[in-house]
This record gives structure tokens, C-alpha cells and sequence, in this order.
């Protein structure tokens, strides 16, 4: 389609519009100025809606469209006096939102999608509209007058779907100050206030919602010395009572400023105290007033919030009144979530790292899954603040939120970065831990709670609002009787002495041979007086011999106590020996340290025992060092350990916290371990002689838990099968070799390439090694390799039969028999090591690499293996049914028409369609031109079809069916309109693919030669019939479903006519069942009513023979008007509602029913409306017509039957035409 006729009909535009007053739900009043942001109007002036802009003016909706685009109703418009309307200057018209629809000017051809500020941005294309909007895009333009016209500006052109963007344009303007770029006008005071630009949008909520953001203000100190912002009043307007609202609380940020408040019932106002927010000069901060719905709030109240009051001192905030959006309570209730106290805190000690100090649990109500999303915990505690930090809030063991330090208020405020879902009646269990200050005094409490219940917010899925906190239920959370363990809080006291001693880990784990300076143990010593450390005892323990009892060479080395702030060590090193010096069977090595530190009153310093293990070769030997674990000796069992410097006294038992051992954890020791397995990809499949980079080979390579482990060399072994024996042989068999079919092979891990590329060694070898790869796999840790190949372009082998080709490693060692010939990997039992894998730890020693199982079974025809095959092959067949391609009606006169749909299925290699032939039927008369599409991008044409029918597609690039998988394309057509200058009405433009050298597919790879021209058959496309327009047919539900004597409505059907025309109906037959005895009888008209009118439309009605008292099933004919030159007209894009109306005679007694459908045609007629014979009322050829109707192509429908309009068809292909029927029983 050229740019000049892409066109659309034009509409007339509605110029004027108004609100009504029932469609703004009881609007509110506002008190004071409107906001930025506001929809307002006047209830005297007009009814129009205004926005009011950034820069003080109210912008123009020109009409209902363009409001429509912004705003889904008109719940959020405020009403203003006439004196505060005129009070705002116009600024200017509101323009389409950006991205929303695309637009035409009455007087212009062109369609424009809209960029922001208004640019109008001329869409080139059809395809292009298409890949913006989608196949519906002619449904998403509306008609801009002219006179609105000069309210946009030019933008450049979109000449493709990568100019623009529609949601993209959408999301850079959230509101109209954003689009006209109106900026917010700020006070000029020292203290001035403003509404921030993410203002809330207002709207509908839920009964009970809690924590709603209901107005946001910047507050900035314009003057040159610091402020302190102290107060703030919010007044609430709108039709609800303060009685909605069960508590307001002003936010900076996550962090809450004050406790509840409520809204004094006569003044409406909520007045706070005491924010405390400090201002630099200078500075900028928003805060914003949260409000908790109360659970009985009445439906469809409204509520407003404005800043009224703002004050530092004396000086009040320049800028006020502010006012936000409008709040609408819906007759829905929101969910609710249950806050409990969970579990008993164990006292943490002085100095403690991670200590647990709160735990509680959250349940989800009945009604709502929730998203979990911020929790501000108070503390209560005799603690100062200042002795906490690094607060983390887990669940199950995983971190969801972490914060520094308590705030000014004494919360520790998590905010999660991605919710947590709790499923409706569920129940998660949290655990807060926290860094506890070495100067943390004995006994002081310990007092975590939830202090209100805006501190907890949980959204519910269903209503999008925060759902209502209880934590006074149950065990509770609300910090009541917070004066031991037995309250509802988390509570704990610190314990601590002269000095505190606590255990931070390291948790259990994997330790590899020859590891240097590994941590074994790691603790906090928290002082509570000026103390000097003089000794330390350490005991090393295992279950084996720490040294190897014959040379006496110690096991672990270099055993040091080091700072873990400054790194530095403090005392050592020392090496391990058994318990009575180097003499086998004692395990445990005791370490006396004498070296000397300090620390300062309050301090909390934390230490690591580090220590170097030994290789593997000195572990073994006696007992054998499998595990190590680190003891610290309580102090009160050393002479002169730890000194009071003020008091020059040696502390005793008492004053240590605890007085106790100190045990770490048990750790492993291991060799340097690497298994290697075949990877689950690439599988077994087939590829063409030529293909580049096909993945032939994957391998696993993982590190054991101990150390990490270095690869340096892979040697592949290639085996092949041409012969088709079903044996591989390596590197060659009696007709190829790997070094024929691969020419170059590279190695990957993931997309980096290891090593050089290499190609097979010729003759029998087919060896390929990989070094100087230096990988490093972490350990733990799995990295999978790929092999990829490039065939040769021309196999000889390949020529007579596919050739077949497989990767191994060759060389192999069975270290555990695990059935077979022993000696032989030849058992899926079996361990196995092999040499083609060079492995090393990280200091150099090697790596023995171990597999269980046959990996690729080298020679066996099994494992992964690749066949390669001359060409690859194409079948098309006729896409399944849908909407789009099913035998059907299309409209004459359409663009882009879908006329067929075909499934295109590639195996062995990647192709692409380069040409194709299409035929339609009955063209040039119905169909002037056809494209191809993938999906809804155009990959062929348009391209014209001459006289027989024919379209040509040729160097096409753009359809492209991946290997071994299947596309389909789109046929779509420009159609010829359906009249006396066109098309006749029921012209089949079926579409086929032909089969013959101009439907080609070519290979894509650069390597392959594969050109397809045979389809193998022709691929007929399903029936398409032209129409002018056409109508659909769905069912009504009846008024009563009870059977009773009499008049009744026994089928109500509703008729759609297409937008393109009218549609005119001329008969219509009804199939009916009943049971026995119940008489039926047609009126003299034709028994068809309008549904709404009084009588029945003009017409006759007849039954067949067969419907007398004792049958169970008869026909109803039925026509319009009167003879042959009546019908029932439907005009273009309505529809109308009919009623089949009968005389039921008596109804027998027990159960008894009688059912109507209108069925379907069964053949496809278009022509001229005959008489039919016998009771039937109109046919064309069949007799009866089930659905006699007319797309009005021909002339008008005024003579006899015999010279009647040749526009009339029958209702097989009609959508939607009902077939379940419908019944009345009693």
C-alpha cells in the first residue's frame, strides 16, 4: 500500500461535551485552591471538566475522547465556586495522551499516532500501524476537527516500528503536566510549600484500607540559616465523615513523624505536632500524610486532603493551601493482615555480631493474599539507640530487608526491595538480628514491638490497597505488658560482664588440602572495663592425628589469632601437635598464647583463628585428618589471663560472660576434587553437510567443595559411522573420516571461546586437544562445555547415505569396578578416571578427574550423536483453524483482508522462504493485491495479481522456519468492494499456495547449498466469500425459562450488522422439540418481535406437518413483510434484539419442555430469493433457506420473487448463528 492511500474514512467529531451531575458520584467541594493536577468544574458556569496545570491555569478538555485517553471516569472531578473557576486563567486545550490512540484530521487523509506535547507523527504505513497497534490499529483512530487542529504540532514521520513507541510515549507523560511540561509554582517564602510532582492519582478503595498515600508536599527552607519544620494541619473535604478514617499519620520518606491522629468532626482538620524535621538552608524534603480507612467506612463517600497549615517557629510555609486527589470508598473491603509475637529471644550479649533480637509472625486474613512490603519495628528497650546497628529482618534463613541504625524515633524501618507473598490464610515467620555495641550494659532490656499499625504494610492483590494491621489480637505484637518474655513484644536483656565473649562462626564447611590461612573460628570480645589480655588457650581438635606421628610434621600450620578490622595479627602463629607431643592416637593439639592487647572500656573487638592445612600427602599417614574443630578455653581457667588496668586486679570466674568454653564448629577436610559428566546438551539430532557452529558435544566439569580447581588441557576424541554398521569407529570407518566431515572445531563455555580453534588429526586419530585453557572452576561450582563444529560443505559419504558422528574421551582408567570386565569402563557403575583431562588446585598440585558411568560410550551406538545429512527438507500444510482463517465471510473493500494461513515445518537445517506463488480464485474482480506476513510483520509484497489470478513473491528474506520447528505466514489481500462495479456478493477469493518452481526455500547457514521448489501439492486456503457486509447472530437470554400455556418467547436472538452496510433479513427457520400433547401455533404475522415493541413484525409464519399435539419435533418458518418484497433491515454497525413468539397450548402434567434453535445452512447460495415450496416461506436453491439475508450489493429489493435482487444468500457461513438452542421446562 502506497503512503498517499493509507486513508481512513473520516468521522465527524464531537465538538461540544459536558458532564452530567449523576456522573460525577456526589462531587466534592473544595475549600481551597485547587492543586495542580485537579479536575475541576463549576456547578453553575458550565458542566465542563477543567485540569488544572502546574503554572496556576486550567486546560480545556476539547471532548469526551480526548478526556477518555486520560481519565477512565469522571469520579476524581472536584467542584469549584464560579469565583474560584474564573480565578483560573485558561492555559489552552488538553491534547490526545501520548501513545493512547492514533488520530485524523477531518480535512487530512493522513494518520498520526501521538508523540508528547501534542506532536502529531504521520504513521507511513499499514504495516507499520500494524506492528504499533496491532491488527485492530483501524480501530484505535479517532477524528480530531479542524478547529482543534491547530492544538498539535508537527513531529517527524514513523516510517518504521522502531520510530516510536506507544507505551513508551505513554510512560514519559503520567499526567498533563507532565506532557505540556507545566512547571509546579513553588512558595517564594523562607519557608515555602509545594505539591511534588508523583502526587498521588486518587480513586477508588476498599473499606479498611491502611497506609494510603493520600497527599505528598515539598517543603523547602529558602532562607540562609537552618529551620526546624514543627507542625503541619491537614483538612479533609468531600462527602464522607471523619468517621471513615480511622487514623492520619505525616511520613518522611519510610520513616513516620508522628503517631496516629484523627480529624476533629467539625473542623475536619487533623492537626501534627512535634515532626522535628530539620531543614538545611537551602534544603528540599517531601513528606506525605498516610491515612488508615476505618472498616465500616460507608460506600461512596469521597474524601480530599489539603495542607492548610505548615509551620517552623513562628514562620508559616508560603504556597498553602494544597490540595490532593479524591478518594472514593468502594462497597468492597479490604483484606487483613495479623501481626503476632513469635517465639523467645535469647539474651544477647555485649559486643554480640548478628544477635538475635526480634521475631514475629505475620498472617494473611481470609480474604486477600498479600504482598508483604515495609515493617517498622519500635524499640522499647533500655538500650540506647546508639549500641545497635545492622539490623537485618529474615525469613526462613534469606535476607528480605536491612538497615543501618534506628532512626530518630527509635524504629528500625525494613523496607523490602521486592514484597513477599503470603497467601490468603497463611502465616510466615520473621527474625530480626541486629550488632549489638560492646558498651551494652548487663541486664539493660532489650523491647521490640510494633508501636502502630500504620507501621506495617501489607498490599492486597485483589484491591491494590494497603490491607488493615491488627496487633493486638492473640499473642499480639502491640508492646502491651512489654515487661518480660511472657509480653506481647520481643524481649531479652544483655548480658555482660568485665568481659563478654561471643561466637560468630564460621558455620561448617569444606576445607581443601593445602588451604592457607582458612578461618576456623571467629569471635567478639566486648569489654565493660579497661582490661589487658595477657594469655589465650585454644584447642585445635580432629579426628585424627594433627601431625603425622612419624616425621613429626604438624598437620595444620601457621595457627594465628588476627583482627578482623585491621587484619593485624595478635597472637602467633603456632602449629598443631597431638596432645602428648608427636605420638599417634591423641587428636587434640591445646595452644597456649601469651601475646599481649588491650581493650578500652565499651570497645568490641572481633577475631579470626586462621590457619594454613596441609597437603594431602601429609594428612594421610597413622590416623588420617578428616575434620578440624577450634575451641577458645574459658579464661577463668588460666592464671593472670586478663588484667584490670584501673584496678590492677586479675579478674576472676565471676566476671566473664561466659564463663565457659567457647566450642566452634566441626569442619571437613578434603582433597581437591573434579568430576566430569556428559552434559544434557546438545541431544542427539541431524544437521547438513555445511552447517557452521552446530554444538555436537557437551561435557560437565565440577569442582568439589574444597578448593577450586584449574583445567589447562581437554583432549576429544571424534568416532564416525558412514557405513551404517551401527558401530563407530574412531577417527575413521571404510567410507569417511572426522577430518573429512569436520573441518574446524572450537570449544565454549558459555560464549567465550577456550583455548584456539582446532580441527580433527587425519587417518584414524580424529584427536582434537584443547589446552593452554586455563579455566578456573570455582569450587562448588559446575561449568559445562560445548563443542561446536563446522561441517564440510561437500561429504562424499554423505552423498549416498547420512553420515554419523560422535565425541569421547578415549582414554579412560577404571579406578572402581562396578560391574563388567573388571579393569574396563564398560558399566554404568563403574568409576572411572581418564588422562584426557589436566587438572591442578590452586597451588599447583594436580587433580584427579572421576566420573561413575560410560560418558559417551565411544564405539556404541548410543550416547549423543550427530547425523549429517545432504539437505534439509520442507512440508507445508494449511495452518490450523482460527478466528482469522477459517472458512468464513470477508468484507469487500478491506485492507489486509486475511485470506489463508499455512504452517511451514523445516527439518535438518534452518530455511527460509525466497519465493512464492499464490493463486486466488475469481480475481482480479475480488482480490487486487496480496502480502505476506510473519505475524504482523510484512515478509512479502504487496504484490498484485494479474489475470489469472496469480501473485508473484520474489527475494524474500524475512520468513525464516527454525530448524526442526515450524512458522506460519499470513496471507493477507487488498479486496474489490462487492456491487454492481465490483465484486458479486459470495466471490470465493480461497487462496492457494502453488507447487511449482516459483515457491522456493533456501538453506540459511552460509554453508549450506539447499534449494527446495516442491511443496510435494498444491495448499488450498479455506472458503472466503466477498460480502458488502454482513451480519451476526448470538443468542439472548430468554425473559423466563418456565414453561407455560400461552403466548410465549420461546428463542431471543440478537443481529449484528457489520459497520461496512446495512443488513436485510428475509426468512428465517426454526427447528423445535417438545414434548407430546403441547400444542403449538404460529400467529397470522411473522411470529418474530422486536424485543421493546408491542406487535410482531409484518410477515407470515407457518409450521410443517408434522407439528400437531402428538410430535416431538417440528419446524417454524418464518419471513418478513409482505410476499416477496419484504424484510427487516439492521443499519450498519447496530444491532436489534428479536423474539420467536408462539401459542403454547395446555401443558400436560409431570415434567415438560419445549426447545428452539435456529440452525445453520448447509450450503453456501448466493442469488436471487425464490418461493419455496410447501409451508417454507423464501429459498434460494435449497429449500428451506435457514437464514434467507442480504448485504444490500444489488439493487433494491422491491420486485417479485422471480425477478428479485441477485444480493440474497444463505446463512452457512454467518458467525456466531446459535446451534445449542434454547429451552422452557417445568
Amino acid at each position: 500500500m502506497s503512503r498517499k492511500a493509507f486513508t481512513v474514512t473520516v468521522v465527524t467529531a464531537t465538538i461540544a461535551w459536558s458532564v452530567g451531575l449523576a456522573a460525577l458520584l456526589a462531587p466534592l467541594t473544595a475549600k481551597a485552591a485547587p492543586a495542580a493536577g485537579t479536575l475541576v468544574k463549576s456547578p453553575t458556569l458550565s458542566a465542563a471538566v477543567y485540569y488544572v496545570g502546574g503554572d496556576g491555569k486550567r486546560y480545556v478538555f476539547p471532548n469526551e475522547k480526548t478526556y477518555k485517553t486520560w481519565y477512565a471516569d469522571f469520579s476524581q472531578v472536584v467542584t469549584i465556586t464560579p469565583a474560584e473557576l474564573t480565578a483560573l486563567g485558561i492555559g489552552g486545550n488538553v491534547t490526545y495522551k501520548p501513545g493512547a490512540k492514533m488520530v485524523k484530521i477531518t480535512t487530512d487523509p493522513k494518520v498520526y499516532a501521538v508523540g508528547k506535547g501534542g506532536a502529531l507523527r504521520w504513521v507511513t504505513s499499514e504495516a507499520v500501524a500494524v506492528a504499533l497497534y496491532g491488527s485492530a490499529w483501524n480501530t484505535k483512530i479517532d477524528d480530531v476537527p479542524d478547529a482543534f487542529f491547530t492544538n498539535y504540532k508537527t513531529g517527524t514521520d514513523i516510517t518504521s516500528s522502531g520510530d516510536f513507541s506507544p507505551a513508551g510515549e505513554s510512560s514519559q507523560a503520567t499526567s498533563i503536566n507532565d506532557d505540556k511540561g507545566l512547571v509546579g509554582q513553588a512558595g517564594t517564602g523562607s519557608l515555602a510549600a509545594s505539591l511534588t510532582s508523583d502526587q498521588p492519582m486518587g480513586g477508588s478503595l476498599p473499606k479498611g484500607a491502611t497506609a494510603v498515600n493520600v497527599l505528598k508536599v515539598s517543603v523547602k527552607n529558602n532562607g540562609s540559616t537552618s529551620m526546624t519544620v514543627d507542625s503541619l494541619t491537614v483538612h479533609r473535604s468531600g462527602n464522607g465523615v471523619t468517621a471513615d478514617i480511622a487514623n492520619a499519620y505525616v511520613y518522611a520518606g519510610n520513616d513516620r513523624l508522628t503517631t496516629g491522629r484523627t480529624f476533629n468532626s467539625t473542623t475536619h482538620d487533623a492537626s501534627f505536632s512535634g515532626l522535628n524535621l530539620a531543614l538545611a538552608a537551602g534544603e528540599m524534603k517531601s513528606v506525605w500524610v498516610g491515612v488508615d480507612f476505618a472498616a465500616g467506612a460507608l460506600a461512596a463517600n469521597q474524601h480530599a486532603f489539603s495542607l492548610t497549615d505548615l509551620k517552623a517557629g513562628t514562620t508559616t510555609a508560603s504556597g498553602i493551601p494544597l490540595a490532593g486527589p479524591t478518594w472514593t470508598i468502594s462497597n468492597a473491603s479490604a483484606g487483613s493482615v495479623t501481626v503476632n509475637k513469635s517465639g523467645t529471644i535469647t539474651n544477647p550479649k555485649a559486643g554480640q555480631l548478628g544477635a538475635k533480637v526480634a521475631e514475629f509472625q505475620l498472617q494473611a486474613g481470609a480474604s486477600e493474599d498479600i504482598d508483604f512490603a515495609k515493617i517498622a519495628l519500635y524499640h522499647g528497650g533500655s538500650v540506647s539507640r546508639d549500641k545497635y546497628s545492622n539490623f537485618v529482618l529474615k525469613q526462613a534463613g534469606s535476607t528480605l530487608a536491612t538497615v543501618s541504625t534506628l532512626n530518630g524515633k527509635d524504629l528500625a524501618v525494613f523496607v523490602l526491595a521486592t514484597p513477599m507473598l503470603i497467601e490468603k490464610g497463611n502465616t510466615k515467620t520473621f527474625e530480626v538480628f541486629a550488632d549489638l555495641a560492646g558498651s551494652a550494659r548487663s541486664a539493660e532490656t532489650v523491647k521490640f514491638y510494633v508501636d502502630q499499625t500504620t507501621d506495617v504494610l501489607a498490599m492486597g492483590k485483589t484491591y491494590n490497597a494497603g490491607v488493615s494491621v491488627t496487633t493486638n489480637g492473640g499473642s499480639g505484637y502491640d508492646g502491651t505488658t512489654c515487661t518480660s518474655a511472657a509480653g506481647k513484644c520481643s524481649y531479652s536483656t544483655v548480658d555482660a560482664g568485665q568481659l563478654t565473649v561471643t561466637f560468630n562462626g564460621p558455620a561448617a564447611k569444606d576445607i581443601g588440602s593445602n588451604s592457607k590461612d582458612v578461618e576456623l573460628f571467629n569471635f567478639t570480645m566486648a569489654a565493660g572495663s579497661n582490661l589487658e589480655v595477657r594469655k589465650m588457650q585454644l584447642v585445635v581438635d580432629g579426628n585424627g592425628d594433627l601431625d603425622d606421628g612419624a616425621t613429626t610434621s604438624p598437620r595444620l600450620t601457621d595457627i594465628k589469632v588476627v583482627d578482623v578490622a585491621s587484619g593485624a595479627t595478635v597472637m602467633g602463629p603456632k602449629d598443631s601437635v597431638n596432645g602428648t607431643g608427636y605420638a599417634a592416637g591423641n587428636n587434640a593439639s591445646t595452644l597456649d598464647f601469651t601475646e599481649v592487647f588491650s581493650l578500652a572500656p565499651g570497645q568490641a573487638r572481633t577475631f579470626k583463628v586462621t590457619a594454613d592445612v596441609a597437603n594431602d600427602a601429609t594428612l594421610t599417614g597413622g590416623q588420617n585428618l578428616t575434620t578440624v574443630k577450634v575451641t577458645l578455653k574459658k579464661f577463668s581457667a588460666l592464671s593472670s589471663a586478663i588484667r584490670n588496668l584501673d584496678s590492677s586486679q586479675d579478674l576472676a570466674a565471676a566476671d566473664y560472660v561466659p564463663d565457659a568454653d567457647t566450642a566452634g564448629n566441626t569442619h571437613n577436610l578434603k582433597s581437591p576434587t573434579l568430576t566430569y559428566s556428559l552434559a544434557s546438551s546438545p541431544v542427539s539430532q541431524t544437521y547438513i553437510q555445511g552447517t557452521q557452529n552446530a554444538n555436537i558435544f557437551g561435557l560437565s566439569l565440577k569442582a568439589g567443595d574444597a578448593t577450586d580447581v584449574k583445567v589447562s588441557t581437554l583432549t576429544l576424541t571424534a568416532y564416525v559411522d558412514s557405513d551404517t554398521s551401527g558401530t563407530f569407529t574412531k577417527g575413521s570407518d571404510t567410507t569417511a573420516t572426522a577430518s573429512d566431515q569436520v573441518l574446524t572445531a572450537k570449544l565454549w563455555n558459555g560464549t567465550t571461546q577456550i583455548s584456539t580453534t582446532k580441527s580433527p588429526t587425519s587417518g584414524t586419530g580424529g584427536v582434537m586437544t584443547f589446552d593452554n585453557m586455563n579455566l578456573v572452576i570455582a569450587k562448588g561450582q559446575t561449568v559445562t562445555l560445548t563443542l561446536s563444529a563446522n561441517f564440510a560443505a561437500s561429504i562424499a559419504s554423505v552423498a549416498a547415505s547420512s553420515d554419523r558422528i560422535k565425541i569421547d574421551l578415549a582414554n579412560r582408567t577404571e579406578v572402581t569396578d562396578g560391574g563388567g570386565a573388571a579393569g574396563t569402563c564398560d558399566n554404568a557403575a563403574d568409576v572411572c578416571t581418564t588422562s584426557d583431562i589436566s587438572a591442578t588446585d590452586p597451588d599447583g598440585n594436580s587433580v584427579t578427574p572421576l566420573t561413575t558411568g560410560l560418558l559417551n560410550q565411544t564405539t556404541v551406538d548410543a550416547g549423543t550423536r550427530m547425523t549429517i545429512a545432504a539437505a534439509g527438507t520442507v512440508a507445508v500444510v494449511l495452518a490450523p483453524d482460527d478466528t482469522e482463517s477459517e472458512a468464513g465471510l470477508v468484507i469487500g473493500g478491506s485492507s489486509n483482508a486475511v485470506l489463508g494461513k499455512f504452517k511451514v515445518s523445516a527439518t535438518n537445517e534452518e530455511l527460509k522462504m525466497t519465493k512464492a506463488l499464490l493463486r486466488v480464485a475469481t480475481a482480479p474482480t475480488g482480490v487486487t493485491s496480496l502480502s505476506i506476513y510473519d505475524g504482523s510483520t510484512l515478509v512479502g509484497g504487496p504484490s498484485a495479481v494479474d489475470g489469472l489470478g496469480q501473485a508473484f513473491f520474489t527475494g524474500m528474506t524475512g520468513f525464516v522456519i527454525p530448524k526442526d520447528g515450524n512458522k506460519t505466514f499470513t496471507v493477507k489481500g487488498n479486496l474489490n468492494s462487492v456491487g454492481s462495479s465490483g465484486a458479486a456478493i459470495g466471490s470465493n477469493v480461497v487462496v492457494t499456495l502453488k507447487n511449482t518452481t516459483d515457491t522456493e526455500f533456501r538453506g540459511t547457514s552460509a554453508g549450506s547449498s539447499t534449494i527446495i521448489t516442491s511443496i510435494s501439492s498444491d495448499k488450498v486456503g479455506n472458503a472466503k466469500h466477498l460480502v458488502k457486509s454482513k451480519p451476526t447472530v448470538s443468542l439472548v437470554a430468554l425473559p423466563t425459562s418456565v414453561l407455560s400455556a400461552g403466548d410465549a418467547v420461546v428463542q431471543r436472538f440478537t443481529v449484528s450488522a457489520d459497520a461496512a452496510g446495512d443488513v436485510a433479513l428475509k426468512a428465517l427457520t426454526f427447528t423445535l422439540s417438545k414434548t407430546t400433547l403441547i400444542t403449538v401455533a404460529v400467529t397470522a404475522t411473522s411470529s418474530i418481535r422486536r424485543v421493546g415493541d408491542g406487535t410482531n413484525l409484518a410477515g407470515t409464519a407457518a409450521l410443517d406437518g408434522s407439528c400437531n399435539a402428538a410430535a416431538t419435533a417440528c419446524t417454524v418458518y418464518t419471513d418478513f413483510g409482505t410476499g416477496a418484497t419484504g424484510e427487516e433491515v439492521v443499519a450498519a454497525g447496530t444491532s436489534k434484539t428479536y423474539d420467536l413468539r408462539l401459542t403454547l397450548g395446555a401443558i400436560p402434567s409431570g415434567s415438560a419442555s419445549v426447545s428452539v434453535n435456529l440452525g445453520s445452512d448447509a450450503a453456501a447460495e448466493y442469488g436471487a430469493v425464490t418461493a419455496a415450496t410447501g409451508p417454507a416461506k423464501a429459498k434460494l436453491t435449497t429449500d428451506p433457506g435457514v437464514l434467507v439475508w442480504s448485504d444490500n450489493s444489488s439493487s433494491a429489493h422491491t420486485a417479485a420473487y422471480a425477478g428479485s435482487s441477485t444480493d440474497w444468500a444463505t446463512g452457512k457461513y454467518v458467525k456466531s448463528t446459535p446451534t445449542d438452542g434454547q429451552t422452557l421446562s417445568k
